[in-house]
């Protein structure tokens, strides 16, 4: 059996928005499945397009991201919350393609 990985050559993100974590949490938080993901001492969630153009764009290793929020978070949470809501914190820590995306907002940030 043959695997083959597309590997992501390009990100596109439409919107990158800094924030606080309460702001992050509680724009997770009324979504239908809360999560939230955590590299580098970074906390962020995002939204893809989704139409059938872009798919086919993803197959040929261009990822694009309609919405990027992010916080900074030193240390990585469990699990935060937001008026009664629970939102989960995946350790992402590793992704290739998410961690380029954090990479980049370090990079520009100083």
């Amino acid at each position: 059996m043959k695997v083959i990985s597309n590997i992501i050559k390009e990100i596109h993100i439409s919107h990158l928005f800094k924030t606080n974590i309460d702001n992050l949490t509680h724009m997770e938080a009324i979504t239908e499945s809360p999560q939230l993901f955590w590299i580098k001492g970074i906390l962020f969630t995002m939204s893809e397009f989704s139409n059938e153009q872009l798919t086919i764009e993803l197959t040929k290793g261009i990822f694009y991201i309609d919405t990027f929020n992010y916080s900074e978070c030193k240390e990585k949470p469990d699990q935060l919350n937001w008026n009664g809501f629970k939102v989960d914190v995946l350790d992402l820590s590793g992704h290739p393609t998410f961690t380029h995306i954090i990479d980049f907002i370090l990079e520009n940030e100083k």
